[in-house]
C-alpha cells in the first residue's frame, strides 16, 4: 500500500504572533500545508510561505465554513490535519500523531480522530482554562465537509460522522492559546453577531441554542443563557462535541437563584438520564438527594459517580479530578453514616406511628418529625389523604416503610400499607414482592 498522503489546513487573518508556533508543530507530518488567508495586514502570509505552504487568499464573509471547506477543495491529502492558527501540537505528540494516522491509513478506516485540545491562558503562566474532545484530524472524503457559520461541525453529507476514534492525551493532545482572559469577551461579540444571523436564517435553530446559551452565559447575560439552555436541552441528548455543555449552564446558574432545590434536584436527574457516564452529575445529584436529607439515596449516587470516575470512557469533558473524586468519596461515607442513623429512627418511628389508632395519630406531634414524604404516607395510611406529592416521587420511601415494618416485625401492621401498592409502579410492586419472599425465605429458614 502506498504510503499516506497527510495534508494540514488552516483559515487565518492577522495571526503573525500565533501562526510559526502551530506551522513548526505541523511541519514534520504534513506532506503539503494548505494556507487560506482571510484579509492579513501582518506577516501571517509571508510566515506561511516560509514554511513552504501553499496559501490562497479568500475573502472574510462571516462565515468560518467557507474557507474550511475551501482549504478542503485545494487538499489533495488521504488525511487532514486542521487547525488553527492559535492552537499546535507539543513537539513529542508529532512522531505519535504521524504514526497514528498512518496506521489507520493501512486499516482503511475512514472516520475521524478526536483528540484533547487544552485551552491554556497566556495571560496567566499558560494556566489551563479548561480541556475538551476536539475533531480535528479525519480521513478526507469528497462529502465530509463543515457547517454552520460558527462553531462549525464537520459532517458527512450533512449528518453526523459514524467513524469515531479516541486518541488519549497520553499520546497526543493539542494545545489553544486563543481563549485569554483578555480575548474572550471580542470572541463571544463576535461569534454572537454571527450566530444571531444564523438563527435568522432558521435553517437549524436547534444546532444554536447550546452555543447561544454559552455566548451569553459569558457576557453575563444569564437570563438568555437559562433561556437558551433549556431550548437546547429539551431536544435531548444531541450527538456533537461537548454536548452536555447547556446542562452544565443550568447547573450553574440554578446556584445563582435562577430556580429552587427542588428544580436543582430535577436538573441533575436529567442530566444523569442524558449522560448517565459523566461523574460530575452524579456527585451533583447526590449533593442534592443529601440536602434533601435522602441520605441512602445520597450515598448510593455518590458511590456511583465515583465509579463512574473510575472507569470513564466518554466522549464528553470530565470536570472531575483525582482530588475532587477524593472529597466525593469521603462525602459519599459521610451520607452513608447518616443514612444508618436516619434509617435507625425511621424504623423506630414509622413502628411505632403504624402502631397507633387513626385517632392517636391524628393529635400525635411525633408524626412531625418525619420527613415530607413519610409523613404523606402515613396521611394516607392513617387519614386516607391523597398526598401532595405524585406517587412515583414517594415510591422509594414507601419501598422503605415496608422494608422497616418487615424488619421490625410489623407484619400486623403491614397490610394495610400494602393496599397502597397499586398506587405505584411495577417496578416498586416487584421490590416489594421481592422484600415479602425474602422475609417468608428467612422465616421458613429459621423453623427448620
Amino acid at each position: 500500500m502506498a504510503r499516506v498522503k497527510i495534508s494540514a489546513c488552516y483559515i487565518a487573518k492577522n495571526e503573525g504572533q500565533n501562526i510559526e508556533k502551530s506551522l513548526q508543530s505541523v511541519k514534520g507530518m504534513a506532506d503539503e500545508i494548505i494556507f487560506i488567508d482571510t484579509g492579513s495586514t501582518d506577516d501571517t502570509i509571508a510566515i506561511a510561505e516560509k514554511y513552504g505552504a501553499k496559501v490562497y487568499s479568500l475573502p472574510w464573509q462571516d462565515d468560518f465554513s467557507a474557507p474550511r471547506n475551501f482549504a478542503l477543495s485545494k487538499a489533495s491529502g488521504d488525511w487532514i490535519i486542521f487547525i488553527d492558527a492559535d492552537e499546535y501540537f507539543p513537539l513529542e505528540c508529532c512522531r505519535q500523531l504521524k504514526g497514528i494516522i498512518a496506521e489507520q491509513f493501512r486499516q482503511r478506516y475512514d472516520g475521524a480522530l478526536f483528540i484533547r485540545r487544552y485551552d491554556i491562558d497566556v495571560d496567566k503562566n499558560n494556566d489551563v482554562l479548561a480541556d475538551t474532545l476536539v475533531s480535528r484530524v479525519f480521513a478526507s472524503k469528497k462529502n465530509r465537509r463543515y457547517h454552520g457559520l460558527v462553531h462549525e461541525e464537520l459532517l458527512d453529507d450533512g449528518k453526523p460522522i459514524q467513524k469515531q476514534m479516541i486518541i488519549p492525551p497520553t499520546q497526543v493532545k493539542l494545545m489553544h492559546t486563543g481563549y485569554s482572559a483578555r480575548m474572550t469577551e471580542h470572541k463571544a461579540r463576535r461569534n454572537l453577531a454571527l450566530l444571531e444571523r444564523e438563527m435568522a436564517a432558521g435553517t437549524n435553530p436547534g444546532r444554536l441554542y447550546m452555543y447561544l446559551a454559552d455566548v451569553y452565559l459569558g457576557l453575563g447575560e444569564d437570563d438568555k443563557a437559562w433561556h437558551y439552555a433549556w431550548l437546547d436541552v429539551k431536544q435531548g441528548r444531541r450527538p456533537t462535541t461537548y454536548a452536555s455543555r447547556s446542562y452544565r449552564i443550568l447547573l450553574e446558574l440554578s446556584l445563582k437563584g435562577k430556580t429552587d432545590l427542588r428544580g436543582r434536584l430535577e436538573l441533575c436527574q436529567l442530566a444523569v438520564r442524558d449522560y448517565p457516564e459523566n461523574p460530575e452529575f452524579r456527585a451533583d445529584l447526590a449533593e442534592c438527594l443529601a440536602t434533601l436529607e435522602r441520605y441512602r439515596e445520597a450515598a448510593d449516587m455518590m458511590a456511583a459517580a465515583i465509579q463512574a470516575y473510575e472507569n470513564y470512557q466518554g466522549t464528553e469533558p470530565m470536570l472531575m479530578t483525582a482530588e475532587i473524586a477524593k472529597i466525593a468519596a469521603d462525602r459519599g461515607k459521610i451520607f452513608a453514616a447518616l443514612a444508618e442513623q436516619q434509617e435507625d429512627i425511621m424504623g423506630l418511628l414509622i413502628t411505632a406511628l403504624c402502631a397507633m389508632n387513626t385517632d392517636d395519630y391524628r393529635h400525635t406531634e411525633t408524626k412531625n418529625i418525619l420527613p415530607p414524604a413519610y409523613r404523606q404516607i402515613q396521611d394516607y395510611y392513617h387519614e386516607g389523604k391523597m398526598p401532595t406529592e405524585n406517587w412515583e416521587r414517594l415510591s422509594s420511601c414507601y419501598v422503605a416503610c415496608v422494608k422497616i415494618l418487615l424488619d421490625n416485625h410489623g407484619e400486623v401492621w403491614l397490610e394495610k400499607l400494602l393496599n397502597m401498592l397499586n398506587n405505584f409502579s411495577g417496578e416498586i410492586r416487584h421490590q416489594v414482592l421481592s422484600l415479602l419472599d425474602k422475609k417468608i425465605q428467612r422465616e421458613e429458614g429459621n423453623a427448620l
